[in-house]
C-alpha cells in the first residue's frame, strides 16, 4: 500500500518515548512506514528513529527540513496539552494562592510557550499525539505495566488520527489525493 508519508519526525520525551513502540506497531500495520525516505528526532525521539531507521529504512539521504503534506510527526503530550492543541479545547486556570505557587505557574507558563513555538496553525492535523499518561521525562524507574500502559497510548494516538484522517467526511490539508 503506497501512503503520502514520507518524513516521520519523533518529538523527545525521554522515558515517554516507550509509546512510539505502540505507534510503529500501527503504522506498519497501516504499510504507513513503506514509503518513509527519513527520519528525524529530538532525544528520544532521535534514538527512536535510529531505530526505525536502521530496521526499516534501507535508502536514508540527506534532505533538509522542509515543510510539507507528506511529514508525519509524533507528539508526546499530556491528555489535557492535547486538549488543547488537537481539540481547541479552552485553558482553564487554576487557582493562585501562594508566590511559590505563582512563580511555579509562571515558569511552566514560560517553558510550555517555548516548547510550542514551533507549531503552525495546521501542525496538529499532522501529528499523531500521544497521551504520556503524566509520566514525567525522567520517571526511569516506571513499571512494567506502566511502559506497556504507554505502549498501549501509542497504539490509540495512531489509531485515532488515521480513524479522523481516513475519513471522508474529513478534509486534512496535509491529505494528498490519490489523483493529483
Amino acid at each position: 500500500m503506497t501512503t503520502q508519508f514520507r518524513n516521520l519526525v519523533f518529538e523527545g520525551g525521554g522515558v515517554k518515548g516507550i509509546a512510539y513502540v505502540g505507534t510503529m506497531q500501527v503504522l506498519a500495520q497501516r504499510g504507513a512506514l513503506t514509503d518513509i525516505r527519513r527520519v528525524g528526532g529530538t532525544s528520544a525521539g532521535a534514538i527512536n528513529a535510529l531505530i526505525l531507521a536502521l530496521g526499516f529504512l534501507q535508502r536514508l539521504g540527506r534532505s533538509p527540513y522542509v515543510y510539507n503534506r507528506q511529514t508525519l510527526g509524533l507528539r508526546l503530550d499530556t491528555r489535557k496539552e492535547i486538549g488543547l492543541f488537537r481539540y481547541d479545547e479552552p485553558r482553564r486556570g487554576k487557582p493562585i494562592k501562594r508566590f511559590t505557587e505563582y512563580a511555579k505557574a509562571l515558569m511552566e507558563a514560560l517553558l510550555q510557550g517555548q516548547e510550542n513555538q514551533h507549531l503552525h496553525s495546521d501542525d496538529w492535523q499532522r501529528t499523531v499525539y500521544i497521551d504520556t499518561l503524566d509520566v514525567k521525562t525522567t520517571d526511569f524507574n516506571i513499571t512494567r505495566d506502566r511502559q506497556q500502559a504507554l505502549v498501549e497510548q501509542g497504539i490509540k494516538g495512531a489509531q485515532k488520527y488515521f480513524e479522523w484522517f481516513d475519513d471522508p467526511r474529513e478534509t486534512p490539508v496535509n491529505r494528498i489525493n490519490k489523483g493529483s
